[in-house]
């Protein structure tokens, strides 16, 4: 019974390393495959939850969308569910021609101060039916407040800030 040459059996051996990279690369392209179909359409459809039920308005956030912006700063999406139609004078400009804008739903990208009980929303989104659905009638990336704002107890602003900084500060 003879050995196999060296040659012999380096040519195996790459054999059986090309085979398990392709194995690799198709697990790898149908992870990426799955996260393009499943993952990226889930995360644009974020599930948001209810925070509040207040008078004018529902409160709602999507809570995996907590990100910190530094000591005891927390940025989130919320989503608010107005009762009443709103209506929205957007400032005069070139732009800005036409009448005041009506929705029903906002989104907001803010930010909260635990430590100082402050609000402030960094952008805005506005849309004509509830849950944040339909055309955008509005968005804006600018300070819609301008200023940090005191949360108060029974506003919206409020149920935000103690859903945020629960475990950072003593309610």
């Amino acid at each position: 019974m003879t050995r196999p040459s060296i040659f012999l059996r380096l040519s195996k051996r790459k054999a059986n390393q090309k085979s398990a990279n392709a194995a690799r690369w198709s697990c790898l392209t149908k992870g990426l495959l799955y996260l393009l179909c499943v993952g990226l359409p889930l995360a644009v459809q974020a599930r948001f939850e209810k925070l509040a039920d207040l008078d004018a308005v529902s409160v709602s956030t999507e809570p995996n969308f907590v990100t910190n912006a530094g000591p005891q700063l927390l940025r989130t999406w919320i989503l608010l569910d107005f009762k009443e139609e709103q209506r929205f004078e957007a400032a005069p400009g070139p732009t800005n021609a036409g009448p005041g804008l009506s929705y029903k739903s906002r989104k907001d990208y803010v930010q909260v101060d635990c430590r100082q009980n402050l609000y402030t929303e960094l952008a805005t989104q506005m849309f004509p039916e509830a849950d944040g659905k339909g055309k955008t009638v509005f968005e804006s990336t600018f300070h819609r407040s301008g200023q940090p704002r005191f949360a108060t107890p029974r506003s919206h602003e409020g149920a935000v800030l103690v859903f945020l900084c629960r475990g950072i500060r003593p309610n």
